[in-house]
């Protein structure tokens, strides 16, 4: 005999379980006829719930954590358009539990889950992966969905999963995250949205456009729909910066300034047709491209460079502020000039780079769901692909002449002044050169170099769940999915005809290219030091592209990987009185093949490595109820992420033919693991009001650690013999690791106070990993103490939110455990947004993100070097206006 399950709130459970695609479609919109009102109707019982504005969707948010089967939290948009932020991955990081990074232009792109490396987060839209890429010429490909290819208005829900069920894809360590669109049997017939909205960075002066359209419509009988939405983002991403890399033992330290002026197109379409009660078939097509030119200009100081000890350059500095691990004072003067005016007599240059990237990710998925007598089976089959890279990086170095009597030997009187060991800022002040002057700057050199990357997966998947009577268990689910899944990179470098782009004896101030003087912001810099920088202009980058002469491909340099996966679970839900959960059973088998080519030249080098292995991966979630109010939640499970796609790839990176050293991926590395435990407690003494505490503990039994082996390896130009030769380099590898600990405690408050809300949440953790040395430390992505503050204001007119989010200093996220890694200091950012529902469609809004202009500093390792500044950056704030309108 079946019992009630709960159903005090089985409709707010269908919703959640729904929305997070673990059962078939349960619930259907009845009425959205108001622009902050969701009429929701459960199709078994007849019973339907309103949600109205910002109050009502953090209602619904607690419903859905309180009856979920495994330990989540929920955020759902308010209605249309109306997702809490306008980044998804800064919505995130106020859920307890989560930290964010952000990337270049200040915006949140990565997620941390309870103190774990942003890597180990999965992420999964409507239940499946989609490939992306990156821009960055460094940069791999990432295991997760980068967010910022998805626009937060094309999202209904987030699902914050931190402790996995057996029927959700293995691949999170920290946690999994599931976005969640709409569909539109969900919707009244005929529902149309549309938006503008402008947007401006304090860092600059212009101001970017962006539009948002959607449309769903479904027939009267409610057996065929189709919901359309499109995008068009413009966004300015501005860094002001201050770097110093002379403690990681690269030549050169100075400010720079980013600029990324981002245009992304998107287009979501979305097809229901259910011929029956018992039938329906889903079709969903996803594309977004993102244009992410952008330009890196950076003012350098060549001082590490230099061979002190022949007397090129004068250091002046105490003995304390030399680096233990480079020998470079981080603090002094440098002054002298150079007999010998190569690279090594070079003091002073700015080193510019401009990229011209286009990244685009698809993915189409088609859905077979039917409800037989006592059983429900559901179908997946889809491809995602993802084609993107730098789009060519060109690099320039603008030097000062040889012939330039503030240079040469016996005559040059420059001198630098710096201290890269403040706390925040650089003070950096060049004596008797003004770095703002473009007709003292001569071009260098000028290379053009692309690296590509691609992604993309095959998914085959089959669920069926079963009503049963077998004491406790009310269903049993089970099903397989088989997955292949290619990511690889490569690079072609381009001859440019220089002589084309600049003639002989020009200057930058005389070549056309001058492009004006950028202002480094005082908040990277100290008192003191010199602001402004000469500007290589636009003009530069196209002219370097329309001189291109021929291309090469490196053939070492390429790298493909292809991964073979195939998973079986088995699940069983339980329910009694007062207690609930589900314990199920997945495994998963991986087969992983990797490619490159041996010689930098020869076609015929090719060859391919392969590994496998496999996991049996159980899970449990029990919730007991203590009272009506009170619920003891507890989950166990063992839980992987597959190693990061550089970490796998075979090819070779970071040839240095002086030093004989390279790095290369390791096919054959195992995935993370780790067996974790949760315990809490929640407290739901209203529908809005909500007082928990949870301790979470995660063994990491294997962690992807670095270290060195020594192999034959081809010299790309025969720097040490001839072409091609082959000589012995130490190679940095990933070996496998020792493992570690992360371990915690979240606090986590709601409450309404008459019109006023407050949400507060804290988390207190602490991590050690330990490299295959028997070293130990914090892990990447861990913060000791992190929360967030936002409070809220409603009535039937105005909605308006003030939010605080607080992170302590963390180590820099990677997959690598072990070496230099880098520090953050502590972050907080303070953002702010402001709704007037001017009539009963049209909405006005206004937004503003880090409104105190948040200083991020980072730190090299200190326990490997001085621990001085490496990168102070400032973004600026963000500000968004935007008016709204909804049928």
């Amino acid at each position: 005999m079946r019992g009630p399950h709960f159903k005090k709130k089985l409709l707010p459970s269908l919703v959640a379980m729904s929305l997070a695609g673990i059962t078939g479609a349960g619930f259907s919109a009845e009425d959205e006829s108001d622009s902050d009102k969701q009429t929701l109707k459960d199709e078994k019982s007849g019973v339907t719930i309103t949600v109205t504005g910002l109050r009502e969707s953090l209602k619904r948010n607690l419903a859905d954590k309180r009856d979920a089967n495994a330990v989540v939290d929920v955020i759902t948009a308010q209605d249309i358009g109306k997702f809490p932020d306008k980044n998804i991955a800064e919505s995130l990081q106020r859920v307890p539990g989560v930290t964010i990074n952000r990337g270049f232009a200040g915006e949140g792109n990565e997620v941390s889950i309870r103190g774990v490396d942003p890597q180990l987060t999965q992420t999964l839209v409507n239940g499946q992966f989609v490939a992306s890429t990156s821009w960055f010429s460094l940069a791999f490909n990432r295991r997760s969905f980068n967010m910022d290819l998805m626009p937060s208005e094309l999202v209904q829900s987030v699902v914050v999963y931190k402790s996995p069920v057996a029927e959700l894809d293995e691949g999170g360590v920290g946690g999994t995250v599931m976005l969640n669109t709409r569909k539109p049997l969900d919707l009244d017939p005929k529902t149309l949205y549309a938006s503008v909205e402008t947007m401006k960075n304090s860092l600059d002066s212009d101001t970017a456009t962006s539009a948002n359209g959607l449309f769903s419509w479904k027939n009267e009988d409610s057996t065929f729909g189709i919901l359309a939405t499109v995008s068009q983002a413009n966004t300015i991403g501005r860094g002001n910066k201050a770097e110093n890399y002379w403690e990681e033992a690269w030549a050169a330290s100075g400010i720079a300034q980013f600029r990324q002026d981002r245009e992304r197109d998107t287009f979501d379409i979305n097809a229901q047709f259910a011929p029956t009660d018992r039938l329906s078939f889903g079709l969903h097509h996803f594309n977004t491209t993102l244009d992410a030119t952008n330009t890196n200009q950076n003012f350098l100081l060549f001082g590490g460079c230099c061979d002190t000890a022949s007397g090129q350059s004068t250091f002046t500095n105490g003995s304390a502020t030399v680096s233990p691990t480079t020998g470079i004072p981080m603090a002094g003067t440098l002054t002298g000039g150079s007999g010998n005016p190569g690279w090594a007599g070079w003091l002073l240059a700015q080193d510019v780079n401009s990229r011209r990237p286009e990244i685009e990710s698809d993915l189409t998925d088609f859905t077979v769901d039917y409800e037989g007598n006592g059983y429900r089976a559901h179908v997946s089959v889809g491809r995602t692909t993802a084609n993107g890279g730098n789009g060519g990086n060109i690099n320039s170095l603008w030097g000062i002449d040889d012939d330039d009597a503030r240079w040469v030997e016996n005559g040059g009187n420059l001198s630098v002044d710096f201290d890269f060991l403040r706390d925040t800022g650089f003070y950096f002040n060049v004596n008797n050169l003004d770095m703002a002057d473009p007709d003292w700057q001569t071009n260098r050199a000028i290379s053009l170099s692309e690296t590509r990357l691609w992604d993309e997966e095959d998914w085959l998947q089959f669920d069926i769940d079963f009503d049963v009577e077998w004491g406790a268990f009310d269903t049993i689910k089970a099903g397989f999915k088989t997955r292949d899944h290619v990511f690889g990179k490569s690079q072609i470098n381009s001859t440019v005809d220089q002589a084309a782009v600049m003639s002989a004896g020009s200057t930058l101030g005389s070549s056309g290219y001058f492009g004006g003087v950028i202002g480094i912001d005082s908040g990277v810099l100290a008192a003191g030091s010199d602001m402004q920088i000469a500007e290589v202009d636009a003009s530069f980058d196209a002219a370097v592209r329309a001189n291109v002469t021929g291309s090469e491909f490196l053939y070492a340099a390429f790298g493909e990987v292809e991964e073979q996966i195939t998973a079986f679970y088995v699940q069983g839900d339980f329910f009694g009185d007062r207690y609930r959960g589900n314990v199920g059973l997945r495994y998963v088998t991986t087969d992983v093949k990797g490619s490159t080519y041996s010689s930098p030249t020869d076609a015929d080098s090719y060859f391919s490595r392969e590994a496998d292995y496999s996991d049996v991966l159980p899970s449990i979630n029990f919730a007991y109820n203590l009272s009506d109010e009170m619920i003891f939640r507890t989950s166990a499970a063992k839980v992987i992420s597959r190693p990061a796609y550089g970490t796998v790839n075979p090819a070779l990176s970071g040839i240095n033919p002086t030093a004989n050293t390279a790095s290369s991926g390791n096919v054959g590395i195992d995935p993370f693991r780790a067996n974790q435990l949760d315990a809490g407690i929640e407290y739901y003494f209203d529908d809005n009001n909500f007082l928990g505490a949870a301790l979470f503990y995660k063994d990491i039994e294997s962690f992807v650690s670095s270290g060195t082996t020594q192999a034959l390896v081809y010299e790309p130009n025969g720097d040490q013999g001839a072409p091609n030769d082959l000589e012995t380099y130490t190679l940095t590898v990933p070996v496998q690791g020792e493992g570690g600990h992360v371990q915690g405690l979240e606090l986590n408050y709601q409450q309404m106070f008459g019109n006023f809300g407050l949400l507060a949440n804290v988390t207190i953790s602490d991590s050690e990993g330990k490299t295959d040395s028997g070293d130990t430390f914090s892990l990447p992505g861990q913060s000791d103490l992190s929360y967030n503050l936002t409070g809220f204001y409603q009535t039937e007119v105005i909605e308006a939110r003030l939010a605080y989010t607080f992170r302590d200093e963390f180590l820099a996220e990677g997959t690598a455990i072990g070496g230099a890694l880098d520090t953050f200091d502590e972050q907080a950012f303070l953002d702010l947004s402001v709704t007037w529902h001017a009539t009963d469609i049209v909405d006005l809004s206004f937004q503003g993100v880090n409104l105190t202009d948040e200083v991020s500093v980072q730190r090299h390792n200190p326990a490997a070097s001085l621990g001085s500044n490496r990168v102070t950056t400032v973004n600026g704030s963000r500000y968004y206006l935007k008016a709204s309108v909804r049928f």
